[in-house]
């Protein structure tokens, strides 16, 4: 509760004026809060100043030199912006952290994060965007505001607000993936296709191409290798096929049209796949983790795991609680999760971590 020692700010619209010049130069001096008028005086978001009513560092008057309390600031704020109460727990957080936030004139950020004891002059500055746990995520959007953030120099922070006022925040970064490990080597194979993968029994021809663990798998005297490994080494020329169930040859055109028929999101995540491949990184099924592949950018043999990858359309609409669980999970088993967005001219990776500013 404010008492009648405190700086005192009238009600402007949707702002509120210290006109005072020491109170003025004491809230700015103290936290940045506000922006300096030319005539000495401070102009407050209506969010800061329900942040400083609540905090007990100042009191609001209206013209009528009544009070203005912290449900009548916030309550003009909800009208002016129906977002108001998420963005007044997050920007409230990080204000209790320490950290000095200030709102943001970039369109679709919130706020601007800078260090703690730091200033508004501060180059290493983060963007915060404060969303509802119910918001949507729109994919394509969201990347575009990556880049914007990458030319600008900026990380960029999110914080969730579930249901009982809590903050979860995630850090969103674009992702260059990048690995060491070889292609396909020289030579072919032939193989069985059956419904959900495909069995070669040549083990020297196997071998040739990649080292053990790096593409497919041997099952005692099979080689077994997944419908997407199956495709990729089609494509690239190593691989002939046989319909396990006539005995006869299987080409191409009708494999991918019997994998596509079984799994309607093929395509998209086959543009992951090669592209990762391309990249020099092994690429193994993800289903024990959720996502719908785990990759390597070292030997499977020797390392762990570094990514889940989970392949998704650039135009995805989807829930703040999806992507919570996937990253999530991706913590508990100490691996970056990252989002393979695809589209039919390429794949741009999204990484989303939970970090404790």
């Amino acid at each position: 509760m404010a008492v009648s020692d405190n700086p005192a700010g009238k009600l402007d619209g949707t702002s509120v004026l210290v006109t005072d010049e020491r109170a003025a130069s004491t809230l700015y001096n103290k936290g940045s809060h506000g922006i300096p008028e030319s005539g000495g005086g401070l102009r407050l978001s209506l969010m800061e100043a329900a942040y400083l009513v609540d905090a007990g560092r100042l009191a609001v008057e209206d013209d009528q030199g009544g009070t203005i309390d912290l449900e009548d600031l916030i309550s003009a704020g909800g009208r002016s912006d129906r977002a108001f109460e998420v963005r007044y727990i997050v920007y409230r957080d990080m204000r209790e952290r320490g950290y000095l936030v200030k709102p943001s004139t970039t369109p679709g950020v919130d706020f601007e994060v800078f260090p703690r004891g730091g200033s508004p002059k501060d180059a290493a500055r983060k963007w915060l965007l404060a969303v509802s746990e119910r918001a949507s995520f729109k994919t394509e959007p969201f990347l575009d505001m990556l880049h914007r953030a990458e030319g600008f120099g900026c990380r960029v922070l999110i914080g969730v607000v579930d249901e009982e006022g809590d903050v979860t925040h995630y850090v969103a970064q674009l992702r260059q993936m990048s690995g060491t490990l070889p292609g396909e080597g020289e030579g072919s194979l032939e193989g069985w296709a059956f419904e959900d993968r495909v069995l070669a029994f040549d083990l020297e021809a196997a071998a040739g191409l990649a080292p053990p663990g790096h593409l497919g798998r041997r099952m005692g005297d099979v080689h077994q290798l997944s419908l997407i490994e199956a495709t990729h080494l089609m494509e690239t020329g190593h691989l002939r096929l046989k319909d396990a169930g006539t005995g006869g040859p299987l080409e191409e055109e009708e494999f991918l049209r019997r994998v596509r028929q079984r799994r309607p999101d093929f395509d998209l995540r086959y543009k992951v796949y090669a592209d990762l491949r391309e990249k020099g990184l092994v690429v193994k099924t993800g289903f024990k983790y959720g996502t719908h592949f785990r990759a390597y950018d070292g030997d499977p043999d020797s390392n762990h795991a570094r990514f889940l990858i989970h392949a998704v359309p650039r135009d995805l609409e989807t829930s703040w609680p999806e992507l919570s669980r996937a990253v999530r999970l991706a913590h508990g088993v100490r691996k970056e999760m990252v989002f393979g967005a695809a589209d039919i001219e390429a794949v741009e990776y999204l990484r989303m971590r939970r970090v404790r500013p």
